[in-house]
């Protein structure tokens, strides 16, 4: 199972539509619009920096 299949299945148990998610990722195929999940941040592709992490990580 990949990071993708995980979000989809993950979205449907409704205990978990609060977590939001930030998809970390060495693929460029990604497409950010194609991911259905209520609390998506958006995607970081490897490598990314530290503090690219960290402005991610405080839009919570």
């Amino acid at each position: 199972m990949n990071g993708l299949e995980l979000i989809s299945k993950f979205k449907y148990l409704q205990e978990n539509n609060h977590v939001p998610i930030i998809l970390i990722t060495g693929s460029y195929d990604v497409d950010k619009q194609s991911i259905d999940y209520p609390n998506f941040l958006g995607i970081l592709h490897k490598p990314f920096s530290v503090n690219e992490f960290y402005l991610r990580i405080n839009q919570l």
